[in-house]
């Protein structure tokens, strides 16, 4: 079922597809294609060759967010999650199209070159990590684990994919201005609250912070920064016994616990942060030795190894798994304000 809608106050069309199961069975939903076309599909008054292109990458810097020539394409295929922009130079017009919601999925975008490097498709999916994890988690991972994620479908439910904005303009900056007002909008973006500000422990110690250094740290955030404005306090990782188990006491960096330490952090009028990735569990954790079963597994049965921790002095590598099931949108890892 595909839905469009026109926005009335901005020129940009909506697009929702959802699946809706009718047979008598569950079924497993892979990926929602929630728009396909070819050639002529964007046609935006100018040559191919003035063509540029920007995407939204998977994560941080993978890969690094630069504006492309069209032809510029690896695989003759401009990919991105999330959003992307064609902008062609000599006739100032531009195709938008962007993400509004990411529920459950990932939203996929891939522009598609002919061999003379012009354009010769367009394709958008809500769908799973597995194609954007084999160049990155998986890269290194044998076939079994590189497995195609899926959501269940009960007979007569539905699965939504991710609502599409899509929009044509001769204004490139108005565009992502609207799909940012937009966002802002339907998800309640706290643009009027003040910019968070204060000391993070990550480029300066890696995993080597223990307990001495972060009290020394805190105390002269709150006796010299804070009333600056300075008050956030936040510890990323190397603190935890390994990913997935946060809460065991690492005596040899934090022999006091780091419940403690923030305990103090927050006497110093400061307000604690503290850093964990939710969806990956390393092997050693008591999460996977005692429920191994809340993880991916292959076929075969086994837990998904999705990469590996480099823990500095001795960098012993630390092998972790995939995310505690099931989850197919981007997981972020994330630093959570604690409530003492």
């Amino acid at each position: 079922m595909c839905g469009l809608r026109l926005a009335s106050r901005a020129s940009f069309a909506e697009i929702a597809v959802s699946v809706r199961n009718g047979t008598p069975s569950q079924i497993a939903v892979q990926s929602i294609r929630t728009l396909e076309a070819r050639s002529p599909f964007v046609a935006l008054d100018g040559p191919d060759s003035a063509d540029r292109v920007l995407s939204d990458s998977f994560s941080e810097d993978r890969p690094d967010l630069v504006i492309h020539h069209l032809a510029d394409a690896s695989d003759r295929m401009h990919r991105a999650v999330g959003s992307q922009l064609i902008y062609n130079r000599q006739s100032k017009q531009s195709l938008f199209l962007g993400t509004l919601t990411s529920e459950k999925w990932l939203t996929v975008l891939r522009l598609r070159l002919d061999d003379r490097r012009h354009i010769a498709g367009y394709e958008v999916d809500s769908t799973g990590t597995t194609e954007l994890e084999k160049e990155n988690s998986l890269r290194e991972s044998p076939p079994e684990d590189q497995i195609a994620l899926s959501l269940p479908v009960e007979p007569g439910e539905s699965l939504s994919a991710e609502r599409l904005m899509a929009s044509l303009s001769s204004d490139y900056h108005a565009q992502l201005e609207t799909f940012g007002e937009t966002i802002r909008r339907l998800h309640w973006a706290r643009v009027s609250a003040p910019t968070p500000i204060g000391w993070w422990s990550w480029t300066a110690y890696y995993f080597r912070l223990t307990e001495g250094p972060a009290l020394t740290n805190a105390e002269f955030l709150a006796a010299r920064l804070l009333d600056l404005g300075y008050k956030f306090f936040h510890i990323d990782e190397g603190y935890q016994f390994a990913r997935g188990d946060y809460t065991t006491v690492v005596a040899g960096k934090f022999p006091h616990s780091v419940e403690s330490l923030e305990r103090q952090v927050a006497a110093l009028g400061l307000t604690p942060g503290i850093w964990t990735a939710p969806f990956e569990v390393a092997e050693r954790s008591s999460v996977f030795l005692n429920h191994s079963d809340w993880l991916v597994h292959n076929a075969k049965g086994e837990p998904i190894h999705a990469g590996w921790v480099l823990e500095p002095p001795d960098a012993n590598s630390i092998r972790f798994m995939c995310s505690i099931r099931p989850i197919l949108a981007r997981s972020n890892i994330c630093a959570i304000p604690i409530q003492l």
